[in-house]
C-alpha cells in the first residue's frame, strides 16, 4: 500500500499533547498554517485499513496500490473548519499546497475499495478528537 498523508482518529492518543505524525501536521495547517509547502494528497486511516484487508483476498502479488482520497487545496480545509467551528481560533493564512495529480483507480477497481472518505471526514475525526481531549 502506498498511502498519501494519513489523517483520522488516533486510537492510541489519550491527550491533546500526544498528537503526532500526520495528524499533527493537519492540526498545524488548521491552527497556525505551515511556513513551508505541504502536499495536498491525503487519505483517511480507515480507508488505509480497509485497503489492507481487501488486499488479502483481492490484491495481486507484487502489486502496489496508491491510496489518495483528496487533493483539495488547504484553503478549502481552512474554510471548512472556520465554518463548522467558528468559535475556535484557526490559522490566519493558508498553507501552500503542492497539488500533484494522483490516480487511485487501481486500488478502487482491483481491491473493490469503493469511494474514499473525503477530506471533511478526515478533518472531522481529527478535530473532534482533539477538542474532546481538551485542545
Amino acid at each position: 500500500m502506498l498511502p498519501a498523508f494519513v489523517f483520522g482518529r488516533n486510537l492510541l492518543q489519550t491527550s491533546a499533547r500526544e498528537i503526532a505524525g500526520t495528524n499533527e501536521s493537519l492540526w498545524g495547517i488548521l491552527t497556525k498554517g505551515l511556513p513551508y509547502p505541504y502536499t495536498n494528497a491525503n487519505v483517511h486511516v480507515e480507508d488505509v485499513a480497509r485497503a489492507h484487508v481487501l488486499a488479502l483476498d483481492r490484491g495481486k502479488a507484487n502489486s502496489r496500490y496508491l491510496l489518495v482520497a483528496s487533493n483539495e487545496p488547504w484553503s478549502s480545509a481552512l474554510e471548512y473548519v472556520k465554518g463548522k467551528w467558528p468559535e475556535r481560533k484557526w490559522a490566519e493564512k493558508d498553507t501552500v499546497g503542492l497539488p500533484i495529480k494522483w490516480d487511485s483507480t487501481k486500488a478502487v477497481t482491483e481491491l473493490g475499495l469503493g469511494e474514499f472518505l473525503g477530506l471533511k471526514k478526515q478533518i472531522d475525526d481529527v478535530v473532534e478528537q482533539l477538542i474532546a481531549l481538551g485542545a
